[in-house]
């Protein structure tokens, strides 16, 4: 037996097993082209401009969230049975939910009004992207069943509730890693203790907390609120996103007008801003990097 471990530094010790067809899966995805510009883009934003450690990517972060749900359904599957096949989707869409983030998360996506969810459903489907030939070689039906999992339309409404909701793998990981690399300590709490406290309300089959967690949901509750008052709030980051976003504008309008250098004659920045859509191939290509290249040039301009 082959194992591949990831060792992060919320969740410890990964492992993904090769004799394991889901988790072989898992593994492949992971090294994808379009999971691999994950790298390239920072979860924070410009957070690091207040908190100096918060330079962690998304793809950190997506491979926390897919740790997170498979420790969730580990917890659910002793008190119900889960199909390995629905299994597989709900890890497929906890690793897959971030894909369509562009650079600098969600100021990019503010400027240009395309949105990360549409664009990662995009990427799932189209038959370009090597997300979808991985998908379709483990199970044909693999990619539309993970999107309509990430659109809450799954057969089960508490796998969709892994994926999203008040209780979802997503905020479980990015309160514990924002809070860990921003060393703002006021995101922590007892994750260990509210995934053994999980359960499944038989009449709606929404995810729901047993009594005994009621002060570990307390506590994540009040993470969620000190993390967006002290960090993502912070007036440092609001200001600089500010910044970026009308700098951003400004490159639109003066693109239009033919009046701004680009790095490289067809710059995907310039398309993506101008709204154009671009290939799987290109978007690979667009991340921090590339928009802090613009921005190098820029500083040089007219």
């Amino acid at each position: 037996m082959s194992e591949k471990i990831i060792r992060d530094p919320v969740h410890d010790v990964i492992v993904l097993r090769s004799d394991d067809s889901v988790e072989r899966l898992l593994f492949a995805l992971l090294n994808s082209a379009e999971f691999q510009r994950l790298r390239r883009i920072r979860q924070l934003g410009m957070a690091s401009m207040a908190y100096p450690g918060a330079d962690h990517s998304r793809y950190s972060h997506c491979v926390g969230v897919m740790e997170t749900a498979r420790r969730m359904l580990a917890r659910l599957g002793r008190d119900v049975k889960i199909d390995e096949e629905d299994r597989c989707v709900c890890l497929c869409a906890a690793l897959l939910h971030d894909l369509g983030h562009g650079p600098f998360s969600h100021v990019f996506e503010r400027v240009t009004n395309v949105h990360h969810e549409r664009l990662t459903r995009r990427i799932i489907v189209d038959g370009e992207s090597e997300i979808h030939r991985l998908l379709i070689s483990h199970d044909k039906s693999l990619p539309e069943r993970v999107n309509a999992m990430l659109e809450g339309r799954a057969p089960k409404r508490f796998l969709s509730d892994i994926i999203s909701s008040t209780l979802d793998a997503d905020r479980f990981d990015y309160l514990l890693r924002d809070n860990l690399m921003t060393g703002s300590r006021y995101g922590g709490f007892d994750l260990q203790w509210l995934i053994l406290a999980l359960a499944i309300e038989p009449k709606t089959q929404r995810l729901v907390v047993l009594p005994k967690a009621v002060s570990a949901i307390e506590s994540y509750l009040s993470s969620r609120y000190h993390m967006y008052r002290n960090v993502y709030f912070h007036k440092v980051v609001r200001s600089a996103e500010g910044m970026l976003k009308l700098a951003l504008k400004r490159a639109r309008r003066l693109a239009v007008q033919d009046r701004l250098q680009w790095p490289t004659r067809e710059s995907n920045v310039a398309r993506a801003l101008a709204g154009q859509r671009l290939s799987i191939e290109d978007f690979v290509d667009l991340d921090d990097v590339s928009l802090m290249q613009c921005f190098k040039v820029w500083a040089r301009s007219n």
